[in-house]
């Protein structure tokens, strides 16, 4: 089920025979968002978060409290008195042991008849995960039936159950869930539409397509993109933007950043491990130090950007995300080089004997590297000499295997010349 179904199941909640139900679904996956629509437009309702309560009065006082503000202002003050006075009376427990609340019923059928309500009254109860652990989950499940009980009331359960860590509540969680819900929504997905109306048509527009090729677990990459091109595009400001540098590219390189951090835990996990040559290529994005942006450039951003000059700027927004540190000096310098560069026209190969000569000259420079060669370098002149290769069905005369001990070789150079 996805997200935005759940205005859906609450809406028939209100006129089924269902008395209890639970909403069960990952963190950031938008149930609290739905759930909050749905009450916004439903007067009729109570919301309150189990976040940190530690006992079972606490549940109810907010539940009391709330009802009160529902209240006209004239009756407020009298059912404030009674309430505080009544309060210490509770007596809670769950299966076998009594739990009376009167004073929250009593209170409910006299809103009922100072506002003329005749709508069913809908309790939440939301983050069952988040509770202190001084509160017994079968205490949780104890108030939620009780209330149930009660005529006109109906009550939802919230909660991402994956999070419930303890041996012990998840015993009583499933032992007690089936008595004590009526029944169990699953949310699985997000909502279509959710992405887009996080990140708003302005960021939407450039990134969809990206996020279109990715998996993402929920929304809170979303939301994480969200706020960081915010406080990205606040910090900068406006005039940096032009032609040359765009909004688009660092929308683009804010997005990649959020992704590879938050979603893929900063590893490469879209590299193809059995793709031709993958064991070659795949050496220049894991050893380089530049790697990491042409990773992210290839893979995530789909070789998307307008000016491949941002690459400058890329490794600074990777660790403004990931630490916080950043330097607006470097960010303008950075900027207004490229803002200010001018590009020479390109020599491009005229003719298939220049091409062969590039092939040959890539061989010969493969089987003698010094150990002074850049690795980012050989694997540039090597992937555009196998392209070559291939359009011309020419034979580049040096297997993987080869390329890979010529390599081998340098990394023992290096450290020869070290020593």
């Amino acid at each position: 089920m996805k997200a935005n179904e759940i205005l859906k199941v609450l809406g028939q909640f209100q006129e089924s025979s269902y008395q209890k139900i639970l909403i069960d679904g990952v963190w950031g996956i938008g149930k609290t968002k739905y759930i909050s629509n749905f009450i916004g437009n439903y007067s009729n309702t109570c919301y309150v978060s189990l976040f940190g309560k530690k006992d079972v009065n606490t549940m109810l006082q907010e539940i009391y409290f709330q009802i009160l503000d529902q209240l006209p202002s004239g009756k407020m003050k009298k059912y404030f008195s009674i309430l505080r006075q009544k309060m210490n009376s509770l007596d809670v427990s769950y299966f076998g042991v009594s739990l009376s609340i009167p004073v929250l019923q009593n209170m409910l059928s006299t809103l009922n008849k100072e506002l003329s309500q005749k709508d069913t009254f809908i309790i939440v109860f939301d983050d069952l995960e988040r509770k202190h652990n001084d509160l017994n989950i079968k205490e949780v499940f104890g108030v939620v039936d009780s209330l149930s009980k009660i005529d006109k009331i109906k009550v939802v359960l919230v909660a991402a159950t994956n999070h419930i860590k303890d041996d012990e509540e998840k015993a009583d969680y499933t032992n007690f869930r089936e008595k004590a819900i009526d029944r169990i929504y699953t949310i699985e997905e997000y909502a279509d539409e959710a992405p887009r109306e996080i990140l708003r048509d302005e960021v939407w527009r450039v990134i969809g397509n990206l996020a279109a090729d990715l998996k993402f677990k929920n929304l809170r990459t979303f939301e994480k993109t969200n706020h960081f091109i915010r406080e990205v595009t606040q910090t900068l400001g406006d005039d940096l933007f032009s032609e040359k540098f765009t909004r688009d590219d660092l929308y683009r390189m804010c997005f990649a950043s959020v992704v590879f951090k938050i979603e893929h835990n900063g590893e490469m996990v879209l590299l193809d491990h059995d793709a031709p040559n993958s064991e070659l290529i795949n050496i220049f994005y894991t050893t380089e130090g530049s790697g990491v942006i042409e990773y992210l450039c290839n893979f995530i951003l789909k070789n998307s950007l307008d000016n491949d000059m941002c690459k400058s700027i890329f490794p600074h927004i990777k660790k403004w995300f990931e630490t916080g540190t950043y330097s607006e000096e470097v960010f303008t310098s950075l900027i207004s080089n490229i803002n200010n560069y001018k590009e020479e026209p390109h020599n491009f190969f005229s003719s298939e004997s220049q091409i062969e000569a590039m092939i040959n000259h890539t061989r010969k420079y493969s089987k003698n590297l010094q150990g002074d060669e850049k690795i980012g370098e050989i694997i540039t002149n090597l992937t555009s000499a196998y392209s070559w290769c291939e359009i011309l069905s020419v034979d580049f005369g040096i297997n993987d295997e080869e390329v890979l001990d010529l390599i081998s070789s340098r990394e023992k150079l290096i450290l020869q010349k070290r020593v």
